[in-house]
């Protein structure tokens, strides 16, 4: 983890078609212990979401820099679908952080 520097993100994604409503991204939580324990930084990265089904999307985002006292970062993956909806599949691959 290098304070000061910004991270390029990103993945393919999936939603498969037919299923209604939905989206996915991720997100980025950063942590003040080297093992991403305890609570992380109220500030989260987040991504946009994609929503269109039925075909591979690239989801690329560059975060801000990374704070002072950041140790670690933990990379989440985002399904998001409306409550009454009973499922959501969404694929992930190619999940990628590097330093930009």
């Amino acid at each position: 983890m290098t304070v000061g520097l910004s991270y390029q993100a990103g993945a393919q994604v999936y939603l498969t078609a037919g299923q209604g409503g939905g989206a996915a991204g991720f997100g980025i939580d950063y942590y003040f212990s080297q093992d991403c324990a305890g609570l992380p930084w109220s500030q989260p990265f987040v991504s946009s979401r994609i929503t269109t089904t039925g075909t591979w999307q690239s989801l690329v985002a560059t975060t801000t820099q990374i704070p002072i006292g950041i140790l670690s970062i933990a990379m989440r993956l985002v399904a998001v679908k409306p409550v009454a909806q009973p499922s959501l599949q969404v694929l992930f691959d190619n999940v990628l952080l590097v330093v930009k």
